[in-house]
């Protein structure tokens, strides 16, 4: 079986296409969850300072 250039180069376009969205996909979800953590300990810290 002989796969041409043609479909190598767009398989590989493809791996590369994917293998960026699932990476780019990844480092946003963990800055989202670094700013759901920063705001949860904002919150923490309102809570439990006393109140004047």
């Amino acid at each position: 079986m002989r796969v041409t250039i043609q479909t190598k180069i767009i398989l590989l376009i493809l791996a590369l296409i994917i293998f960026v969205t699932i990476t780019l996909s990844g480092f946003f979800a963990y800055l989202e969850s670094m700013e759901i953590e920063e705001s949860l300990g904002d919150k923490a810290l309102l809570i439990f300072t006393p109140q004047q």
